[in-house]
């Protein structure tokens, strides 16, 4: 016979007054559900804040074939029963669509850990704010692009180590400091009517952030606009005459595929751009000038960029700013000079390219004949 368990019911744990944290979602093993436990003596004393305590609530599945997301839950299950952890991290069994509803809309923050850059998006973060929730995360996936240092709180930064244990030891220092310093205090500092007036004010943030920008609305708008109508107007325009404007606009891809292979950038300047000279030091302005080999084209067909990459991401292709090079003037047959005067940031050092790509008025996307020539 089966052994049974008597597991107390919720609110003999659980105490609504109390700060709670929740993560409830799939457990793979890039998403580091145990990161917070890297430290579990720290995460004790913050939890057992006899003035200011902090319960977090676990829950999910792993796939029947993924054993180490199954791994992961039983850990979890066992440090649940630790001392200092019981009635401090408690798992959720059976999770479904019904007990993911009052843990979404009821937990006052909501954790995300995942491995950058391994987010695909993490929308179960998205539905917190609507609730009061606040979002408390790795900045991976939706984050980045939804966190705007006033609705919610990032765990470390947007650099990725190779040696994963490092990068693992990194966030969970992060998270025990923002935990402790800034969501906490946070969330009990209360005037005398009992109102947590600051935490209102980021959950207030919260809601008008996220929800007018990660919703289905906004999604189904934004196709429309950008995708859908701009698709149904250049049917129309191609459709009209017997087809004679998507004949023009094939012929003149044509024409520009003919002769891309032919297209060159070059600095404009007597000696070369050897690496430490596409180096920009924090904050500084410089000109930067090209010639272009057009091989017969016309320059309005033409669109000559400059990009500036933090170097901390040049690999990863993010903080990418691009400037337009303006057209100067023309320096011989085919050759045109193009110059931009840039100012690089003042968080680190900058390492500019630049390039050149085809232009149309009915293009959808800057890039979309696909073709493009670097100055490298």
């Amino acid at each position: 016979m089966d052994q049974q368990h008597n597991y107390p019911a919720g609110d003999e744990i659980l105490d609504e007054k109390t700060l709670t944290i929740g993560f409830a979602r799939r457990f793979a093993t890039y998403k580091r559900a145990a990161l917070i436990f890297k430290d579990k003596e720290r995460l004790k004393q913050i939890l057992n804040n006899p003035q200011r305590p902090v319960q977090i609530l676990f829950a999910g599945k792993a796939h029947p074939q993924n054993h180490e997301g199954k791994e992961l839950i039983r850990t979890i299950n066992q440090i649940s029963q630790e001392e200092g952890f019981k009635g401090k991290i408690i798992f959720m069994e059976g999770y479904s669509i019904s007990s993911s509803r009052p843990l979404v809309s009821g937990v006052d923050v909501w954790l995300n850990t995942p491995r950058r850059p391994l987010e695909a998006s993490g929308t179960s973060g998205q539905k917190v704010p609507i609730n009061g929730g606040i979002n408390f995360s790795i900045l991976d996936g939706w984050w980045p692009e939804g966190y705007n240092g006033k609705n919610g709180w990032a765990i470390g930064s947007e650099i990725e180590l190779s040696d994963h244990d490092q990068q693992d030891k990194v966030d969970s220092e992060s998270f025990y400091e923002v935990l402790e310093k800034e969501i906490v205090p946070k969330f009990y500092a209360r005037t005398e009517n009992g109102l947590p007036v600051e935490w209102i004010k980021i959950s207030k943030e919260s809601l008008r952030s996220v929800m007018t920008k990660f919703s289905t609305h906004t999604m189904v708008w934004n196709y429309a606009v950008q995708y859908y109508v701009p698709g149904i107007k250049r049917h129309i325009n191609y459709s009209e005459d017997e087809f004679s404007q998507l004949f023009r606009f094939t012929r003149w891809m044509n024409r520009i595929r003919r002769h891309w292979r032919k297209i060159s950038l070059m600095p404009h300047e007597p000696v070369q751009l050897t690496e430490d000279r596409r180096i920009f030091t924090p904050g500084e302005s410089r000109e930067i000038a090209v010639k272009v080999f057009i091989d017969g084209l016309r320059t309005q067909e033409l669109r000559v960029e400059l990009i500036l990459q933090r170097q901390d991401a040049i690999e990863e292709h993010q903080h990418m700013e691009i400037y337009p090079m303006g057209l100067i003037g023309k320096i011989d047959e085919d050759m045109f000079e193009y110059r931009a005067l840039v100012r690089a940031g003042t968080n680190g050092t900058y390492r500019f390219n630049c390039r050149v790509i085809p232009t149309h008025p009915d293009f959808f996307h800057p890039q979309e004949a696909r073709l493009i020539k670097w100055l490298d």
